[in-house]
């Protein structure tokens, strides 16, 4: 299981942004951030051609984002938060890409 950074990191190499971390109030990381930012999680999406859907399943926020011309989806619950669970599936399929998955 990779770290929120590394995640971000890996998201950023394929989509071609220019990412360096900065530290923001203690532990948090800002600059670029999908995981967090509804705006920069929708044109990743839509930088990477990723497919989104999102569900409920057993009072748990379910989503997937898939990469064009797969079947291999990444998927993320959270509970009570289906904005937390799209922006993360988008960074974690993103990050598959900049892995080579």
């Amino acid at each position: 299981m990779k770290t929120d950074r590394e995640l971000l990191e890996l998201a950023a190499k394929v989509a071609g942004i220019p990412y360096k971390a900065l530290p923001h109030s203690g532990s948090c990381w800002e600059k670029w951030d999908p995981l967090n930012d509804d705006g920069d999680a929708l044109r990743l999406a839509v930088k990477l051609r990723l497919t989104v859907s999102w569900d409920r399943f057993d009072d748990e926020d379910y989503a997937t984002a898939t990469p064009p011309h797969t079947h291999q989806g990444y998927d993320c619950m959270v509970s009570q938060d289906p904005y937390a669970a799209t922006r993360r599936a988008i960074t974690r399929a993103a990050a598959a890409i900049g892995e080579g998955e």
